[in-house]
């Protein structure tokens, strides 16, 4: 009888055993069933999977187990979702009569000959951004105001060519195009060093008789990016409208222009209170961003000589236009 008892005992220890190890199981099988739902792409697949589990709780529920209840919780709470799948796919497959829409007529663009426009008597400032300073210091953001701001900044840097130096290189280039042009142009820069700062850039323009300033600038950002995008001053500092309703017109010929002859993704034109060259300008001041360094194929046009010839005839049309 002694002997008897310990076998019994000793099974129902060996039983308990195996229940702990089908529950563990059980939580495991759980735990990545709940995971591998959260990666089911398709109605399709939930709505199978949902009916599946309902036809075998039906089927069995005269065989109901001790998880079989959740099975059926589970396929009971998820029911509303495949009824609106159902509601969802008929409704795609509801065809609506087709809208007659009145065909739209072609825009008639007028056609501009600028090999007969000429800008004699204008003054234009080319302002290649950044270069090589050794001076640090701060300015005002804007005329009258204690907020600083750095009057020197270090621009963006591509894999092989920096803001500075592709700045001044459309710059050079653009020069000879609006001097053919008959303009007298001014350049902040002629090399690699920035003698002057954000401020004294600005005024550079104003007093020497500069009739509009275009700044030249790469942007740059952690995404790529791509495109040509232009900035002209906003209203929180400049209360002169002529200036701002000019710099405006101003931004949108020359981007127009650029993209026109370039073909580079137009990002559009977007105001700013935020820089100091447009702060303390006194003419219609437009900054041009050329292109993303950070984008390698963006990088690899602007390093083109071909291809800075085409921003600078771009720019050179959307003045000309400007003044027409």
């Amino acid at each position: 009888m002694k002997n008897l008892l310990l076998v019994m005992l000793a099974s129902a220890i060996l039983l308990t055993g195996c229940v702990a190890k089908v529950d563990e199981k059980f939580v495991e099988f759980e735990k990545v069933d709940v995971e591998v739902s959260d990666y089911v792409e398709t109605d399709e697949i939930v709505k199978e999977d949902i009916v599946d589990d309902a036809e075998k709780t039906e089927e069995n529920k005269d065989n109901i187990t001790e998880e079989s209840p959740k099975v059926q919780e589970k396929a009971e709470e998820e029911k509303p979702p495949v009824t609106k799948v159902e509601e969802k796919s008929e409704q795609k497959t509801v065809e609506k009569e087709p809208v007659k829409e009145t065909p739209k007529q072609p825009v008639k663009t007028e056609k501009v000959d600028y090999s007969k426009i000429n800008l004699n008597g204008k003054i234009i400032c080319i302002d290649a951004a950044h270069g090589i300073f050794t001076e640090n210091k701060q300015e005002g953001i804007a005329p009258g105001l204690s907020l600083l701001k750095d009057g020197f900044k270090e621009g963006t840097k591509g894999a092989n060519i920096t803001e500075d130096e592709i700045t001044l290189a459309v710059a050079n280039v653009l020069k000879q195009k609006l001097e053919a042009k008959g303009a007298t142009v001014l350049m902040t820069r002629t090399d690699q060093n920035a003698s002057l700062s954000n401020v004294e850039r600005a005024e550079f323009a104003n007093n020497n008789g500069a009739d509009i300033c275009i700044k030249l600038h790469a942007d740059g950002n952690k995404e790529g990016g791509s495109g040509m995008t232009m900035l002209v001053p906003g209203n929180k500092y400049i209360s002169d409208k002529n200036l701002l309703v000019n710099s405006k017109r101003l931004g949108q010929t020359v981007l127009n222009g650029a993209i026109a002859k370039t073909g580079a993704i137009k990002r559009g034109v977007y105001t700013t209170s935020e820089m100091t060259g447009f702060n303390w300008s006194k003419i219609p001041v437009i900054v041009l961003e050329m292109g993303f360094l950070t984008n390698p194929q963006d990088e690899a046009k602007l390093s083109d000589a071909n291809y800075q010839s085409l921003i600078a005839d771009g720019i050179v049309e959307g003045i000309l236009e400007y003044y027409r």
